[in-house]
């Protein structure tokens, strides 16, 4: 096919995840706050991400990391009419917007077909549960997840210096990117996949300069070298029941509750999938770069986060379009069937997923 009707096509398909991911919002925006009157400043964490940006001249939250709240602080600064959730939600909307842009266009990168990273930019929107309500609710995963996409995109194009700017970047924007930050660097250094030299040993410090000078300032201000990492360790890992490990998973399903059942079977499920495409990406290593960082990675928050922050889990679970990607493109025959029968992977998956986003929406509407 001529170059000037592939990029024709790739056009039409990006306007569509656009429109696409423009009217899904819209829809649960209008579903939660004007059916449901939902109130989307009420989550403690907007609440603490706005009080955060009224104080950014002290970025020294120990439980966020400070990057979303001065993009906050800098915009409401610009456009001061604005209320904080039209900011916030303002900021998250346009992060998921890039997302699926650099889903499609890593998709691409790792030689799936045009309409199977289409459909993957859609996945990757309609996560279960989480893929829209987490635009909605505002919090800084977008922003973060917006963040380590680019860095990952530019990784594989070999734009190395976009790629720390924006790795870096990430660190500061929320930590639970950061095993996937650091298992990515990993590999990319254990597999011999960027070439050591001094240019890629200044990138590293290029990196890791915004978190360094986060901790250390902070350490100054706290009096405390741990800070960044105490409030985290006591509330989200260390376990809530009885059990010493998989507090998140175990201790969910068994508080034995119709909620709590219908969560441990959701997060287990996703849990098994990244368990999954770890090993396989461990298999084959060689010609999947970062899949086994990434499914490693959202493997790791299912065993570590507790009750408390386990759902936190899921949200970053959809990194696992990454692997997702490699997986389908070492199948040729399952990239065809999805390219030949896409209505029936709309019917079958994705509209059943944007049902969960609704019933989710409800739920934080009337029950949690």
């Amino acid at each position: 096919m001529p170059k000037s009707a592939l990029k024709n096509i790739h056009r039409i398909q990006t306007t569509q995840i656009l429109i696409g991911y423009l009217l899904a919002f819209a829809t649960l925006v209008i579903f939660m706050g004007g059916f449901l009157d939902y109130d989307f400043f009420r989550g403690p964490d907007v609440r603490s991400y706005w009080e955060d940006s009224l104080s950014w001249c002290t970025p020294f939250n120990s439980f966020h990391v400070p990057a979303y709240a001065l993009t906050i602080a800098l915009i409401h600064s610009l456009v001061p009419q604005l209320t904080p959730v039209t900011v916030m939600m303002g900021i998250s909307l346009a992060a998921f917007l890039c997302t699926g842009i650099i889903v499609y266009r890593i998709g691409g990168n790792l030689g799936v077909s045009d309409k199977v990273r289409y459909l993957g930019a859609l996945l990757f929107a309609l996560w279960p549960f989480v893929g829209l309500t987490e635009v909605v609710n505002a919090r800084a995963d977008l922003l973060v997840l917006a963040l380590f996409l680019g860095g990952i995109c530019s990784l594989l194009r070999k734009q190395l210096n976009l790629s720390a700017l924006l790795l870096g970047l990430a660190l500061v924007a929320h930590k639970g990117i950061w095993p996937f930050v650091l298992l990515v660097l990993a590999e990319a250094v254990l597999a011999q996949r960027i070439r050591f030299s001094t240019r890629s040993l200044l990138l590293l410090v290029f990196l890791f300069a915004p978190i360094s000078v986060l901790w250390i300032s902070g350490a100054i201000y706290h009096d405390s070298w741990l800070w960044i990492l105490s409030s985290n360790l006591s509330q989200e890992i260390q376990s809530n029941s009885t059990l010493p490990v998989l507090d998140g998973l175990l201790g969910t399903f068994l508080n034995f509750t119709p909620v709590d059942l219908m969560k441990s079977a959701v997060l287990i499920s996703v849990a098994f999938v990244a368990g999954g495409l770890a090993f396989w990406s461990w298999q084959n290593w060689k010609n999947t770069p970062y899949a086994l960082a990434i499914s490693a990675a959202a493997a790791l928050l299912f065993l570590l986060l507790n009750q408390f922050e386990i759902w936190a889990a899921l949200r970053f679970s959809r990194l696992l379009i990454i692997p997702i990607f490699y997986f389908v493109a070492g199948r040729p025959a399952l990239n065809d069937l999805l390219h030949t029968r896409l209505w029936l992977f709309v019917g079958a998956v994705l509209l059943p997923l944007f049902l969960s986003q609704l019933a989710f929406g409800w739920y934080l509407t009337t029950i949690r």
